[in-house]
């Protein structure tokens, strides 16, 4: 499945709405916003899963400012993935990663996050966010 401009500019939203939450919420008060817009297999019982909790989306939380805003993507890469989640989280789709462009090229290279869309959908969900 190739991406649609639909899907790109739905995925473009959702980045925007990510950023705008990680640079905009407190630590705690992000997770309870967040699971809105992340793929279910990141989340345990309605909220984030621990390990997400503690390790992709703190790394995602701390480095949220050093981002552009609203988000400018340099560039889209299709992952192999054809699938995600495990029993009532399992889905099939596409999976692609968006890098980010930071706000000062001083700061680093562009981070990928990624979207995953289920098939037959154009509205995506985060699926990973770890490298911001």
């Amino acid at each position: 499945m190739q991406l649609s401009s639909l899907q790109e500019q739905n995925a473009i939203a959702l980045l925007n709405e990510l950023l705008e939450i990680l640079q905009n919420s407190s630590y705690d008060e992000g997770t309870l916003t967040i699971v809105k817009i992340i793929h279910k297999s990141l989340i345990r019982d309605g909220v984030l899963d621990r390990n997400i909790y503690l390790y992709s989306y703190k790394k995602a939380h701390q480095n949220a400012l050093r981002y552009r805003y609203p988000v400018e993507i340099t560039r889209i890469a299709k992952k192999s993935l054809k699938h995600i989640g495990v029993f009532e989280s399992y889905e099939e789709g596409s999976e692609y990663q968006f890098w980010i462009a930071k706000k000062d090229q001083a700061d680093g290279l562009a981070a990928p996050v990624s979207v995953f869309f289920k098939e037959n959908l154009n509205v995506g969900k985060i699926s990973y966010m770890g490298s911001l």
